[in-house]
């Protein structure tokens, strides 16, 4: 039950004038009604009889915990909602500022890296005051504990990375049959000497049907697995939903300082209750679902310094790697590679809640940038590519004591991976090619073509989605379990009937980039040794390519766990093929040509072009034009074909691919993926004026909290909680300042000055806002 009476002694004092951030208050008692607004949006106190009872650790699952304060016994906001009361002196609690753990508040609100850096400096300064052995020791356990937790989640990591692999690849295979010798038998573990065996039952032998060809079986049965998987990943996927914050009622300082003072009469209903619009309707809330989609989205604006209450928690964790085994295994046209990103986040951010240096938001999102990019080295066997994806695509700001833990991070996955074997070939590269010929200068040219057309259709891949995520899913936002239906439906139907887009992505990828072997089997038909043979396989590819790119789009934002990765790579290596083949023909129609004579002389093969390093550079500029990375990608194609040879055609055709890409979208698909979530969040311009440099979230969380015997007037003096010295920049300054002010220092707030006076100051969220406006304004 509300207790009314609290706050009312604030709420009725007025101010003497019209407040504004950028109007100075006249009067000698005139007064920062930085607490006054109706009744109707005014945070009165519950009745909390213990403070233990409502202790958190952070980025707990909403789902678990549906109360939106979020803090711990003992944090700061704690010791403001005493210090109010009267028992409590102010010069005790400034005394016990350094030992504050700051705990998020509110979804999508953020946190101040400056504020956090003083809290650690006093914790680290209190740790080196004390004398003798046990200091010593507890100084280096504070040292080592870092590295500890990167070990720990190395080897985690890298055993969930083998138990997804161990379960998706028998559950795909169910849609063609079952092993006779066990049913968590792959095909290939229950054949592991020839390609097919008397072990392994196709569903056309179980099932005897008379009225059905054992075409029409297998493909009902195909129909069946891949809808039952996509729906219950979508069902497991719904149970981590929570909303976001335009459906409570909370502070907005930081969007609208100049609100007319009339307006927050106790009678009016409107902007200033972000639950309600202007014209007095309710707004209806906004769903999210941690679990859904690839995370690294979230992750990075984690890590940028706003809160996601249930992103990284160990109910996400769960979920979203059982969904993603269904996910990966129904066939869908999706990867892996991202949600791991996001494992290894959940991963990360549970083990550093073992000890409490990692209580201080700051400390604990250093140690998420370093740990998150280990996703990517243990779906793609690739340590060293994690590490630069981390650089290049997670951490704005990773300074090199971060980047080593990264480092040791990478590799003692990379070392569980090698302990565990999981392909059985000492090896941990997720596939390996290996290319024994080299490439002639000649084929630089169609490296270039393979760079424009690998970036442009990555590009017009980004440009599609963001159409069809405007134009057809908002009429699913309501239903999201449909639009699964409906697209693995689709998916069922189109991909059954082509051999190439019924694989799974990671070994259709394998099978393209390969070299052409006469000592292998080629039951996919890509590699032919005739002319014949050639002109026959470039339609096929291209139909797949087409309904590969297709399905992708439309996969790419349902409510499941997905990755972008291998999709984006297997529809580059289908355009690469392509072009390789047309290559090959090239050659053999003018075989007398003196730039391809020795080519066509080549009697070992067909001809000296090897199409499956056309599908391998291709993989790599489509995922370019997709997600924009570029070192990044270099490296995994290094490390997944270990050719030396090969590093200057990739590397330019991913500089020529990203050229490409940038000039027809400016976005890459992650941008842009968010930029759409933004647009779905109503407009936050409702609030009430406030001028000063209180932190709101502690004074709001510190009065949220209060119990019910707190004296019935409080007066409202936050003295020790002033920041003295808040981060301020010249008003004449650039944009470009600001954004850099706030990327690297951290701070929720800038302040402004015009020749010493202080002329007003910007919230983190408004900047963004903004900014995001200023874009639109230029696109259009």
């Amino acid at each position: 039950m509300r207790n009314p009476t609290l706050l009312t002694p604030l709420l009725s004092q007025s101010p003497t004038r019209d407040f504004c951030p950028h109007t100075p208050l006249n009067g000698e008692n005139a007064r920062t009604p930085i607490l006054e607004r109706p009744p109707h949006q005014s945070r009165v106190p519950s009745y909390i009889p213990d403070y233990d009872s409502i202790a958190t650790k952070d980025n707990s699952s909403a789902t678990f915990k549906p109360d939106r304060y979020r803090q711990s016994k003992g944090s700061w906001a704690l010791r403001l909602a005493g210090l109010i009361g009267p028992m409590t002196s102010i010069k005790n609690f400034a005394g016990s500022k350094h030992k504050d753990k700051q705990f998020p508040f509110d979804q999508l609100t953020s946190t101040d890296w400056v504020h956090d850096s003083i809290v650690d400096a006093g914790r680290i300064k209190e740790l080196k005051s004390g004398k003798g052995i046990e200091s010593h020791l507890q100084i280096i356990f504070d040292k080592s504990q870092a590295w500890i937790l990167c070990a720990v989640v190395g080897i985690l990591t890298a055993f969930i990375s083998v138990g997804v692999n161990m379960f998706e690849a028998p559950l795909f295979d169910w849609k063609f049959g079952l092993c006779a010798n066990g049913y968590l038998f792959s095909e290939k573990k229950c054949c592991p000497i020839q390609a097919h065996c008397d072990d392994w039952k196709s569903w056309s032998t179980i099932i005897h049907s008379s009225s059905l060809s054992d075409v029409s079986v297998q493909f009902l049965a195909y129909m069946c697995i891949t809808v039952l998987f996509a729906i219950t990943a979508c069902l497991l996927t719904l149970t981590t939903k929570t909303a976001l914050p335009n459906t409570f009622p909370t502070f907005a300082p930081d969007v609208n300082l100049t609100l007319n003072p009339q307006l927050r009469s106790a009678s009016y209903v409107g902007p200033l209750d972000p639950t309600i619009d202007q014209s007095g309707a309710p707004i209806e809330a906004m769903p999210y679902y941690a679990a859904a989609g690839s995370g690294i989205v979230e992750v990075r604006v984690r890590l940028s310094g706003f809160i996601f209450h249930g992103l990284l928690g160990f109910k996400t964790l769960a979920v979203k790697t059982l969904a993603l085994i269904l996910s990966v295994s129904s066939g869908l046209s999706l990867g892996k590679e991202g949600p791991f990103v996001h494992i290894a986040a959940c991963v990360g951010n549970i083990v550093c809640g073992t000890f409490s240096k990692y209580d201080n938001d700051r400390k604990r999102r250093e140690f998420l940038g370093a740990i998150a990019s280990v996703g990517v080295a243990v779906t793609f066997g690739a340590p060293m590519s994690g590490i630069l994806f981390g650089l290049e695509e997670i951490s704005h700001f990773l300074p090199p004591e971060t980047l080593f833990r990264t480092f040791f991070c990478c590799i003692s996955s990379a070392l569980t991976l090698k302990f565990l074997d999981q392909y059985g070939t000492q090896r941990i590269a997720m596939f390996e090619v290996r290319y024994y010929y080299g490439w002639e200068i000649f084929e630089l040219f169609p490296f270039i073509v393979i760079g424009i057309l690998g970036g442009a259709t990555g590009a017009i891949f980004t440009k599609s989605f963001r159409v069809w995520n405007s134009s057809v899913r908002p009429s699913f936002l309501r239903n999201p379990l449909l639009e699964v239906f409906l697209v693995a439906s689709v998916t069922g139907l189109v991909s059954f009937w082509n051999p190439f887009t019924k694989l799974p992505v990671s070994k259709l990828l394998y099978h393209l980039a390969s070299p052409c072997d006469n000592t292998l089997s080629d039951d996919l038909g890509i590699c032919p040794q005739t002319i014949d043979g050639l002109k026959s396989i470039i339609p096929v590819l291209a139909i797949a390519f087409l309904v590969k790119g297709l399905l992708t789009v439309i996969t790419f934002s349902i409510k499941v766990p997905l990755g972008i990765y291998i999709p984006s790579m297997a529809i580059g290596s289908l355009e690469g093929r392509i072009i390789g083949h047309a290559m090959q023909l090239v050659v053999l129609r003018f075989p007398e040509s003196p730039i391809f004579k020795v080519c066509a002389a080549n009697t070992s093969r067909l001809t000296c072009i090897t199409p499956g390093a056309y599908a391998f550079v291709a993989a790599g500029t489509t995922l370019c034009g997709v997600t924009r990375l570029s070192v990044t990608l270099t490296v995994i194609l290094l490390e997944l074909s270990g050719s030396l040879e090969h590093v200057l055609p990739i590397s330019f055709a991913i500089i020529v691919a990203k050229w490409t890409a940038d000039a027809i979208e400016p976005l890459s698909i992650y941008i842009s993926d968010l930029s759409q979530e933004l647009d779905r969040l109503h407009d936050e311009s409702q609030g009430f004026c406030l001028m000063t440099n209180v932190p709101t979230n502690e004074v709001e969380m510190g009065l949220g909290f209060s119990p019910a015997n707190l004296a019935t007037y409080v007066d409202p003096v936050f003295l020790s909680t002033l920041q003295p010295a808040p981060i301020t920049v010249d008003i004449r300054s650039p944009t470009n300042l600001v954004h850099e002010c706030f990327m690297k220092l951290g701070p929720r707030y800038i302040c402004f000055s015009r020749e010493g006076d202080f002329a007003g100051m910007i919230h983190r969220t408004s900047f963004v806002t903004q900014i995001r406006k200023l874009a639109k304004k230029k696109q259009q």
